[in-house]
């Protein structure tokens, strides 16, 4: 059995919540990837209540800190993922609790669980995207040297692919022999397509300033 106290819905229940209905209703297994993302996006909204005063400057680095030495359990292994935790916000939001008190509740002020999804989900895709982007680069530039230097005096001898821009622009021939190498500098191009557009954080409260340039912390 699940203990609904440890549920923020818990008052509409009046019997203990069975296993597989949190089963199904919780997320963990699969958001909690995001764990990173999710503690730097609290991070930023707890700098931004102190900042405009909606918090304690006290309380606001009380909940900095605890985040923080989450984050570093969570990547030392000293701490697990719970998996009967609901999502990876209520498991940070309930960690933060456990280890500053009721202090913790605070960072869910001015925000909505809608928000941290959206904030998370971008953050996300924009490292990802970024890590992707690297290994392409890689893969594209490993992959010109070893099928095209045979061919690089008969092509464009002037031209550098060792450089990121060259990399993007080599003219590569369209024929069946590199279409493939054609095909990554595509998806390369595309990926840097993707990571050039500004990411657009929704916040129904108007409330987060910035989550990439808060004041102080990246």
């Amino acid at each position: 059995m699940i203990f609904l106290s440890e549920k923020m819905w818990a008052g509409r229940f009046t019997k203990q919540l069975d296993e597989q209905v949190n089963d199904f209703n919780s997320s963990i297994r699969v958001d909690c990837r995001m764990y990173r993302q999710d503690i730097g996006g609290s991070i930023a909204h707890a700098t931004m209540l102190s900042e405009q005063g909606i918090i304690e400057k006290e309380d606001a680095e009380k909940i900095i800190d605890g985040l923080e030495s989450i984050l570093r359990d969570i990547d030392s292994g000293a701490l697990q993922f719970d998996p009967t935790a609901e999502d990876i916000h209520m498991f940070v939001e309930a960690e933060l609790t456990r280890r500053i008190g009721d202090t913790g509740k605070k960072l869910h002020t001015a925000r909505s669980r809608n928000d941290q999804v959206a904030v998370d989900t971008r953050l996300y895709m924009r490292d990802k995207v970024a890590e992707i982007k690297e290994k392409l680069k890689s893969l594209l530039r490993n992959a010109i040297f070893d099928f095209c230097n045979p061919y690089y005096d008969e092509w464009q001898s002037d031209q550098d692919y060792n450089t990121y821009e060259n990399l993007l622009d080599f003219n590569i021939p369209q024929d069946s022999n590199f279409y493939h190498l054609y095909c990554l500098q595509v998806f390369l191009k595309n990926f840097e397509d993707i990571f050039s557009r500004k990411i657009v954080f929704e916040d129904q409260n108007g409330l987060i300033s910035t989550i990439l340039n808060s004041k102080g912390r990246n």
